[in-house]
């Protein structure tokens, strides 16, 4: 049906059938057209064109896309000559027109409506092969997958690397595309050595990454076993700890040289291990303060006479001596909870001896003393309390402190502390008189 168009558009032009299309192409090219199918004369004074005829030859080339298209096993190379043909028939009749019908629109018009009729033509055969295109292409693809995914297998075998197929995405893109299929559909040998040289390209980075972690490795299984003895220590032993922490140290030192392939693996596990002996230092170290403290505890704990002065005073000596021996701010505190509970039994006893010291209780009333009077009474008063003195001889000053007696000196401590014993013996009298 397109031969017999393309005969009845020669004989349109007047040119022999055989030499018709060549020609017409080539005119196509110098857009110098000697021949035209648009045909128009003058009859009567008017116009007379055969844009029917057009119309009619192009229907035809419209009946005959439809039957190919139709076609099962239609090629890419059949569609393609099918769209150089009927191109070529195009931009003949749209060239020549343009010419021809210039100065007449209404005629143009005519032949300009039957140009977009086979203009529809052509959009669908191309539209036609870009499908057959993309058929062709997947079965491409397919073919070099299949051929990918052996390759890797056999690969895996062999090396037991992993490998993503979506590494190879960019490359089949691009070769699926390309004919790379020989007559009986088989691989070319081609497109199988690019696809194993971009294997190879990306497989030798993996085994050259896998060499060097062997080596690394290597060396520091060799570290574990040039340590294995150092890691043996006694926790119990401050010297053995010490020693094999300064033996680790050395290795440190030296990484570079005795794990040249694996440095900075190789100090991050030493620097491991040393901080692991240097933990069990620590914990040694507490435990030796810990176990200093119960001793000094366990020399405070003994048996008091809590009916003697003497001997609780003896027991308050001792803890003010044991205070800045002990290591630890718990057992600190412990020893002053002590000392606070052996100064308020001396107390207490001192107190009792007082009260038996003193006489019965009398209501006397004397005649306000003079000045002079007042002030030896008070002298004696405070000679009574000289006691308080030899028991503040036996107060450590920053107890004292502690305790919230404001002085800046141990001095100014014991005054302090008198003149408040002083006033507290006044202000007892005073309560008796009344």
């Amino acid at each position: 049906m397109l031969r017999n168009s393309l005969i009845a558009l020669a004989n349109i032009a007047g040119v022999e059938k055989e030499k018709f299309f060549a020609l017409i192409k080539e005119q196509n090219k110098t857009k110098k057209w000697t021949i035209s199918p648009i045909k128009l004369e003058v009859k009567d004074g008017e116009i007379i064109d055969n844009a029917d005829q057009i119309k009619e030859i192009v229907e035809k080339i419209k009946n005959w896309k439809d039957e190919q298209l139709s076609i099962v096993n239609l090629t890419v190379e059949e569609v393609e000559d099918y769209i150089d043909t009927v191109s070529t028939v195009y931009t003949w009749i749209s060239g020549t027109r343009k010419n021809a019908t210039s100065a007449f629109d209404a005629i143009k018009k005519k032949f300009t409506a039957t140009e977009k009729e086979l203009k529809e033509v052509i959009d669908d055969l191309k539209a036609k092969r870009e499908a057959l295109k993309e058929e062709q292409y997947q079965k491409h693809e397919k073919v070099l997958r299949e051929f990918l995914d052996t390759t890797l297998k056999e690969l895996k075998g062999g090396e037991d690397i992993e490998l993503q197929t979506t590494l190879f995405d960019d490359l089949i893109s691009n070769m699926r595309k390309t004919q790379i299929l020989t007559d009986k559909g088989s691989l070319k040998k081609s497109a199988k050595d690019k696809i194993l040289s971009k294997i190879s390209e990306i497989v030798e980075p993996i085994k050259a990454e896998r060499e060097k972690q062997k080596i690394i490795q290597n060396e520091l299984d060799r570290l574990e076993y040039d340590t294995r003895e150092l890691m043996l220590f006694d926790i119990d032993s401050k010297e053995d700890m010490e020693a094999k922490k300064a033996e680790l140290q050395k290795l440190y030192d030296n990484a570079p040289i005795l794990y040249p392939n694996a440095q900075e693996e190789a100090k991050k596990a030493l620097q491991s291990k040393i901080n692991l002996i240097q933990k069990n230092l620590e914990v040694y170290e507490a435990k030796k303060d810990q176990r200093h403290d119960e001793e000094l505890l366990n020399s405070l704990n003994r048996v008091i006479d809590e009916s003697s002065i003497e001997d609780l005073e003896k027991a308050l000596q001792e803890c003010r001596e044991a205070y800045p021996k002990a290591k630890l701010t718990s057992t600190k505190n412990k020893i002053t909870t002590i000392a606070e509970e052996l100064k308020s039994k001396i107390a207490e006893l001192r107190a009792k001896e007082v009260r038996k010291a003193q006489p019965a209780y009398e209501v006397i009333i004397e005649p306000a003393p003079k000045q002079e009077e007042q002030k030896e009474k008070e002298a004696k008063e405070a000679q009574k309390a000289t006691w308080l003195l030899d028991e503040l001889e036996l107060i450590d000053f920053n107890i004292l402190i502690e305790h919230g007696v404001k002085a800046e000196t141990e001095e100014e401590a014991k005054e302090v502390l008198t003149a408040k014993f002083s006033e507290l013996v006044r202000n007892a009298k005073l309560i008796r008189k009344d």
